[in-house]
């Protein structure tokens, strides 16, 4: 498989230079201790949250049940270990979809990179309220994208 580029959809990506850099923020890390069973390991995702910071993200109760039923439990020692990230590795073109202010600096970061990156008015998880117009757009933001040589 040939890389050609990167297309992030409203998410973080990794730092410009290179090194081992933790999986999650350790503030995050801290706030889901608690949440933890006996043997270390994480409630699915979707859970971590209130009912406050979910309401709106999902378009009704039938796509919430079965994302849902879908997330994994994780061991929060995944969360606390790091990934190592090559130098160099955004050197191929780049873009970038946001929806709304959730990742502001991430969607900076991608300007400073000189990659294309455009917002849509939505929220985090917006792609689950339109997904054809969404898919419609990812398709289009990938064709601009020129191919590699192999």
């Amino acid at each position: 498989m040939l890389v050609v580029g990167y297309f992030f959809v409203d998410a973080i990506f990794p730092p410009r230079r290179g090194g081992s850099y933790p999986v999650a923020p350790p503030g995050l890390v801290e706030l889901l201790i608690p949440l933890t069973d006996a043997h270390g390991i994480l409630p699915p995702w979707t859970s971590w949250w209130s009912e406050d910071d979910l309401t709106g993200r999902y378009p009704e109760r039938t796509t919430r049940r079965r994302i849902e039923s879908q997330a994994p439990k994780i061991p929060l020692g995944y969360l606390r270990s790091s990934v190592e990230v090559s130098l160099g590795w955004d050197r191929l073109p780049g873009r970038y979809l946001a929806f709304g202010e959730t990742y502001t600096d991430e969607r900076s970061d991608a300007n400073a990179r000189g990659w294309h990156t455009e917002t849509m008015c939505g929220q985090h998880l917006h792609q689950l309220h339109h997904p054809g117009p969404i898919a419609e757009r990812i398709v289009e933001f990938l064709d601009g994208i020129p191919p590699r040589d192999a």
